[in-house]
């Protein structure tokens, strides 16, 4: 992949992204380095974890984790610990997308990922077995908030722990 050289916005530490063809040639704006980004978001009421290990029975790699200021706000209302929606996340149970186990894909499906359904849970195991894009989750609190949980697998990867809105 054509990498775009820069500096981060905020320290001045050099920088190199990955870019698709299109962009080669562009200039970074507004980039953060990945202490900056860290720094700017838990002065935000966010929160971050790095694992010691992968979760028991996990399906794939959290990775680094991320937990936004209102979901780890919701989560204290609700008097819940992300830990559990982790779990579920990592193991296949996807709350309102489905359980891994009990999703049927086609041929097609599998070869193809979200160009082929429009069903998250469809495409969340798709790209599981391919291990790429990424996998979503909704789970609702005890308060009745919404919480999603992003992995992702491009860009060094690392999971996301949100409500809606902050998307």
């Amino acid at each position: 992949m054509p990498k775009v050289k820069g500096k981060c916005s905020t320290c001045g530490m050099p920088l190199e992204l990955g870019v698709p063809e299109p962009f080669v040639g562009a200039g970074l704006a507004g980039a953060l380095c990945s202490a900056c980004r860290d720094l700017q978001f838990l002065d935000s009421g966010g929160a971050i974890l790095e694992l010691r290990h992968e979760l028991e029975g996990a399906r794939f790699p959290l990775g680094k984790v991320t937990i936004t200021g209102g979901a780890v706000e919701s989560l204290a209302e609700a008097s819940q610990h992300v830990a559990s929606f982790l779990v579920r996340h990592a193991r296949g149970d996807w709350g309102e997308y489905g359980n891994f186990d009990q999703i049927e894909l086609t041929d097609d499906e599998r070869r193809r990922g979200w160009e082929a359904s429009e069903d998250s849970g469809k495409i969340n195991k798709s790209n599981v077995l391919a291990r790429r894009d990424r996998v979503m989750s909704e789970y609702t609190t005890g308060r009745g908030r919404r919480i999603w949980i992003i992995t992702t697998w491009d860009g060094g990867g690392g999971t996301t722990v949100l409500l809606p809105e902050e998307y």
